[in-house]
């Protein structure tokens, strides 16, 4: 995303208001021989500035559109994809259409004009058909105000080329099988003419505003009017009435409390109305002095000092408690007026603050959206930008737990952002993280934030085309990775769903509680949902299995869950163990919370926070993330497995059987990759001096396996290009039941390998 400085700042602040990303002591698995974790080290040039290690290979091919047939073409997967009527809320609480239950694979599209802005018509067919192939039934619109608006004058005067093609666009995805989401209003400038020296200056504050001034509320209608209600020429109508509009998001990250928090301070546009407010609040003197510590009279004379937005003190809980107020209002009059425009699909809005407020703020609504990030740069790509390259599981994937402890039950839960961003060399961590736990809790959609999901070609030598970016998913193999097995583990449903979700019970305690309001829901119950399907709700749900866990303030919530451990035989009923450990005996296994072991139900998933690993085993697919080069412990069908990196190492059935019956599997391998000449201050790579350009560096893949497929008589193995041409065959043997198959680029003189077909005959 352009001008990613601000996001980062906003993100930070978040990081610091939630505690994401803290740290625990590094630790290797007990018993393993592996060392401790660390950063792997960066050559040093002759310059001190650190750079890919001389060993990586160079990715040469530029190539990256999914070749139709090919084994990375997942349309065969879903052949009966089309928008097949409008997408409604079912009793349960998730999105149908006339075909029934849709879980959605979402890509980000949004095209910024750094990336040169929306597809012409020919490039638009391509990626569209780039989407369907790679497994997408979703595409979020992102920053299509600024878009549309950029380099224009006049408020709502839309670049007339770049309306066309969005419009074009929408109906190319929508040929697909493609739904879109939209958000109402992206931009803090909203479609207000010249705004310099671009669309990302902060020269408006409309996502504040539009809480408080009549005339900002208005442009908003008139930007949903003349944008999403206008009719598509390629369509034959709006935006707002085509069925393929699957969700509204009326303003993207437009929670008050977060944009204090980014902005340090509580916005002077909400000072008249919470000044009224507050008169009516306190009409006696002697309790507003002793609450804000201010005389009475500074309230008429407007010398009210407001509070830290980041402070947890009963002034800032008063400010909060008037936030909600006028965000319900804000929700409220939005979405009555879409209703009026004819739209009759999915609100939402409010999507990124965990806290008990922003939950608050969002159970207004039928359908919940959150945001989360591991780490993101704090200038974006400018000499000096610092990311923290450390592993999610050192904060036992806290940036996952602040996502599923915000699901309220009753209502579809979807992911719209969320990200680990290059250039950590941690990020496949998220490529299995996030699409193995998005099927567990059975969400209704999620989306790896970014400008295109997808990508053509490394070729294009315009704009921000030439280096990989943070947030540019379609040019990373690591994330790409991640998006296949969305559309396998999560969309295919190869890892099944837990239920009955447990639920935690919001009473009026916990929601006045000023623990909850700043910092969001304790920690302790996120990290049921590294076991378990979790959802809160304001009521019990008395159902057979389900466990409701009543919690009303902070104090009390480690009480309840002890209690809830002795009435259901759970271990440990200690707080120390963390409230993971909730599960009953029959289904925690293996489980020790207490020393960041995690196992799901059926062993599914199985988290070593500590050693920084997971598995993942299902029928269909199984998956290795191994946080050392070495020799990995023998897990599912991998008997054998020797990395020369750490990696993650995945095997999909690419027909309907499962792996021990299919004939046609996908080995895919995730790393690292850095652009060519990219260099950092220190070896450690938080600190950026240069970001360089591809080609890409990636390291080789040196990779030893042997395999249990069942009964298979012969098998050819051959290594793919990221567009699924064949690139070279590599041996494979039988020996003892195991299909044998060894990797070595460097030996070979190709580029690094991601993906491998097995093509077996049983």
């Amino acid at each position: 995303m352009t001008r990613s400085f601000l996001r980062a700042a906003c993100l930070l602040a978040v990081v610091q208001l939630f505690g994401c990303g803290k740290g625990q002591p590094d630790f290797g698995l007990a018993g393993s021989f592996l060392p401790a974790a660390t950063a792997s080290g960066l050559s040093s040039g002759a310059d001190g500035v650190y750079g890919a290690p001389q060993d990586w290979l160079t990715l040469t091919r530029p190539e990256l559109a999914i070749q139709p047939g090919s084994p990375l073409d997942f349309s065969g997967l879903f052949p009966e994809q089309r928008i097949d009527g409008p997408i409604r809320i079912d009793g349960d609480g998730h999105f149908v259409n006339n075909a029934g239950r849709v879980r959605f694979s979402c890509a980000s599209a949004s095209f910024t004009p750094a990336y040169g802005a929306y597809p012409d018509h020919a490039t638009a067919l391509a990626y569209a058909r780039q989407f369907r192939m790679a497994g997408y039934n979703l595409v979020r619109f992102h920053f299509t105000d600024a878009n549309l608006m950029n380099g224009r004058k006049v408020d709502f005067d839309y670049d007339p080329e770049q309306l066309d093609r969005f419009f074009f666009f929408q109906k190319a995805l929508k040929d697909e099988g493609i739904y879109w989401f939209v958000d109402g209003m992206t931009s803090w400038n909203g479609a207000k003419g010249d705004v310099q020296p671009d669309r990302w200056a902060g020269k408006y504050n409309l996502k504040v505003d539009v809480h408080v001034d009549p005339a900002a509320r208005q442009h908003w209608l008139s930007l949903v009017q003349t944008l999403y209600g206008r009719v598509n020429p390629y369509t034959g109508k709006s935006t707002l009435a085509d069925d393929a509009l699957a969700g509204v998001i009326q303003v993207n990250e437009g929670g008050l409390h977060f944009l204090s928090m980014v902005a340090r301070k509580v916005p002077a546009a909400i000072r008249p109305g919470l000044r009224a407010w507050l008169t009516q609040r306190y009409p006696d003197p002697a309790r507003f002095e002793a609450v804000w510590g201010q005389p009475y009279g500074a309230i008429a004379d407007d010398t009210l000092v407001l509070p830290d937005p980041v402070s947890s003190t009963a002034a800032m809980t008063d400010v909060l408690a008037y936030f909600s107020v006028l965000e319900r209002d804000t929700a409220s009059w939005m979405s009555a007026r879409l209703r009026e425009l004819g739209y009759q699909g999915p609100i939402t809005s409010y999507d990124n603050n965990p806290s008990m407020q922003g939950w608050q703020s969002r159970n207004q609504f039928d359908w919940v959206d959150m945001h989360a990030y591991k780490g993101e740069p704090s200038q974006f790509v400018s000499p000096g930008s610092v990311l923290a390259n450390t592993s999610s599981f050192d904060g036992r994937l806290r940036y996952y737990q602040l996502l599923a402890q915000n699901r309220i039950a009753g209502k579809p839960f979807t992911v719209t952002e969320y990200g680990q961003p290059f250039w950590s060399e941690w990020r496949r961590e998220a490529s299995l993280v996030m699409p193995a736990y998005a099927a567990l809790q059975d969400w209704d959609a999620f989306c790896q934030h970014g400008n295109s999901s997808a990508e053509l070609s490394y070729g294009r030598s315009s704009g921000w085309h030439t280096a990989l970016r943070p947030y540019a998913v379609g040019y990373d193999p690591v994330a790409v990775v991640g998006e296949r097995l969305m559309a396998l583990l999560y969309r295919r449903g190869d890892l099944q769903a837990d239920s009955p979700r447990v639920r935690l019970v919001l009473g009026q305690g916990a929601a006045d509680a000023a623990t909850f309001k700043y910092w969001g829901i304790t920690d302790s119950y996120g990290e049921i949902g590294l076991l378990r399907g979790i959802e809160s709700a304001p009521a019990p749900l008395d159902q057979p299995g389900v466990l409701n866990v009543t919690v009303e303030s902070p104090s009390t919530f480690s009480l309840a869950m002890a209690g809830l451990a002795r009435r259901t035989g759970l271990v440990p009923e200690t707080p120390k163990g963390g409230m993971a450990a909730q599960l009953p005996v029959s289904a925690l296994n293996e489980s020790r919370p207490v020393d960041g072991y995690f196992r799901s139900k059926e062993g599914q998933i199985v988290v070593d926070a500590r050693a920084r690993t997971m598995t993942v085993m299902t029928p269909r697919t199984q998956a290795l993330l191994l946080s050392q080069a070495g020799e990995a412990q023998p897990a599912g069908v991998f008997k054998q497995l020797t990395v020369n990196t750490p990696m993650l190492v995945a095997l999909s059935s690419l027909d309907p059987q499962a792996l021990s019956q299919s004939r046609n599997a996908l080995l895919m391998l995730a790393s690292d990759a850095l652009n060519s000449n990219m260099g950092f201050d220190d070896a450690g790579r938080t600190t950026l001096r240069r970001l360089g350009s591809f080609p890409l560096k990636m390291p080789p893949s040196q990779v030893a396996l042997g395999l249990d497929l069942g009964a298979v008589t012969s098998a050819s193995a051959t290594v793919l290009n990221l567009d699924g041409s064949a690139a070279r065959s590599v041996p494979v043997t039988l020996q003892n039941g195991l299909l044998m198959l060894e990797l070595d680029d460097a030996a070979a003189g190709s580029d690094p390998t991601v993906y491998v077909q097995l093509q077996l005959t049983r």
